[in-house]
């Protein structure tokens, strides 16, 4: 949870909403070597901010809802002395430079006598926080509403249930409000709902458990607002109070109908097919482990089926298998080619009766004919041109390359920013870990990114000003290079706007990942398209992007 929350000053309102909490729980390849009920969860530690300070106005409201999302969390947590009480360990955002060594290890405030009851030298070695008359035990001990006797109830619930909040199964539930932050967990016959209003207003929505069967329902943690009733098994809340949390807890519950996970391939039919291009008739519930050469190959679903779901898995160990790609594929118009990719997608369940076909070619052959030229430059490594096309399931980018503007061990070989918007007077400004900032002359809505050093493509979506990296779309693209070119294929409903227009990057740390462009490059934007050698470009901002859509 350390990850959920910037380090800078964060409006809390506009970095927090479902679909940015659930994607950090989505992708189980996050998860294959370690289940989420094994990995440790925390909010701060010694080498960063403590959580309040990173908070624009961390009202103890702000704060309790922050208390939920870690400790509900279906893990062992860690709580970073004086987080339960909100400290900051100064007073003013503004002195965080001077005051970095307060904001990290700053003590316990116990009370509000001198160095907040930490110790009565006066020379101590540990930083006194700064706030400790305000944000103490002692008087929060006396506050039942209070932030620490909040985090006590939430780990007194968590204590008591052990079965759901250390060892539960996780499922999100879609409440069709992006501000209600919602999840089952599942142990079993037992299950809780879990919900939490991340937002600064009062929201309503709906929950619908129909399908689970729920029994015996009651309320185990929270306040219902007078506007929440239960209706044959659908909650309907109207005007739950801003930060606010709900736990219901079921003893009866049908956890057959959760959505169905693959970990591994045990009490399945495992096949492997050859790459022959043969029509095979998929058998239920059979996992195709599709064995290639490091070049790959491509998995064909012939046309005329309707819509087919396709599950495509990395295999790793004897039987595991992590999901990369999960679609549902309309085949009316034509075939579906997807590509079969070693280490990534070499494994795949597909609808019962889909026919389909395994065939030894290149993954480049899953893009469509007829991709339009957008750009080109010869005076580029990595950039040489850049393609698009779309067809009735996904949206597909090209880049032609004739080598690697960086080095192999670090750096970003290209990024896509995406951007639904016209230019604007103020810039949009982005950056990841190491990489300093880019300036963009439009709103950037949505990133792809790639590092072959690891092989690794990531697509982002729901950028704003707070929450500068995004919201991951997990199993909804597929990204791998050729020794000619990248290639991406999203899915059209991660990008759904018609008016998109897109500014390739090779995007530099200048070396701090061992990614130092070659002599005469510029840092931190190394390559771009469209390029023109006779023109002169800001090192740190993109001011052109290419129109993808009409």
């Amino acid at each position: 949870m350390n990850d959920v929350y910037p380090y800078h000053e964060t409006d809390l309102n506009k970095l927090l909403s479902a679909p940015y909490l659930h994607s950090f729980f989505s992708n189980p390849q996050t998860y294959k070597m370690t289940p989420l009920d094994s990995r440790l969860f925390y909010h701060s530690d010694h080498d960063g901010a403590r959580l309040a300070t990173r908070l624009r106005d961390p009202t103890p409201d702000k704060l309790k809802a922050a208390a939920s999302l870690l400790t509900l969390t279906p893990a062992a947590v860690k709580i970073y002395a004086g987080d339960e009480i909100g400290i900051k360990g100064f007073s003013d955002f503004n002195d965080f430079k001077n005051k970095w060594f307060h904001a990290t290890v700053a003590s316990m405030a116990w009370d509000n006598s001198k160095n907040g009851g930490f110790t009565t030298s006066y020379a101590p070695v540990v930083p006194i926080t700064d706030d400790y008359a305000r944000f103490n035990v002692r008087a929060q001990e006396k506050d039942e509403s209070s932030l620490l006797n909040h985090y006590r109830a939430l780990l007194k619930l968590k204590r008591d249930n052990r079965a759901l909040f250390f060892h539960g199964r996780r499922d999100a539930v879609d409440t069709g409000n992006d501000k209600i932050y919602a999840y089952l967990l599942t142990n079993k016959r037992q299950a809780a709902l879990v919900v939490v209003n991340v937002g600064a207003r009062s929201e309503s929505f709906t929950a619908d458990l129909r399908r689970y069967d729920p029994k015996r329902r009651r309320l185990a943690f929270g306040r219902e607002p007078a506007g929440a009733r239960w209706e044959n098994d659908v909650l309907k809340i109207e005007k739950m109070p801003p930060w606010s949390t709900l736990v219901y807890k079921f003893s009866g519950f049908d956890a057959s109908k959760l959505p169905e996970t693959v970990e591994n391939s045990d009490g399945r039919a495992v096949i492997a097919p050859a790459p022959d291009g043969r029509e095979i008739r998929a058998e239920s519930g059979a996992v195709y482990s599709l064995k290639t050469g490091e070049a790959g190959g491509v998995l064909r679903l012939f046309r005329g089926q309707g819509e087919i779901g396709v599950r495509l898995f990395q295999q790793f160990g004897e039987k595991g298998l992590s999901e990369t790609f999960r679609q549902a594929v309309d085949t009316t118009g034509g075939d579906v080619v997807l590509p079969v990719l070693p280490r990534k997608t070499d494994a795949a369940i597909l609808d019962a009766g889909a026919r389909f076909a395994f065939e030894d070619a290149s993954p480049a052959a899953a893009l469509p004919d007829g991709m339009r030229l957008l750009a080109q430059s010869g005076d580029n490594v990595s950039l040489r041109a850049f393609y698009a096309g779309e067809d009735a399931n996904f949206r597909y980018f090209k880049i032609d390359k004739s080598g690697y503007a960086l080095q192999s061990n670090g750096g970003l070989d290209f990024a896509i920013l995406i951007s639904n918007a016209e230019k604007s007077a103020r810039p949009h400004y982005l950056s990841f870990w190491h990489l300093p900032p880019v300036a963009a002359d439009r709103r950037v809505n949505a990133l792809v990114l790639y590092e072959r050093h690891i092989k690794t493509g990531k697509v982002q979506t729901d950028i704003n000003e707070m929450r500068g990296f995004g919201v991951a779309a997990t199993g909804k693209h597929l990204i791998f290079e050729t020794p000619d070119a990248f290639a991406v294929i999203i899915a059209k409903d991660v990008l759904k706007s018609e008016r998109l227009s897109v500014a390739p990057i090779v995007w530099s740390a200048g070396g701090k990942w061992g990614d130092a462009p070659p002599a005469g490059k510029p840092v931190p934007i190394v390559e771009r398209l469209p390029f023109d050698k006779s023109a002169s470009y800001p090192a740190d901002a993109v001011t052109e992007f290419l129109r993808v859509t009409p």
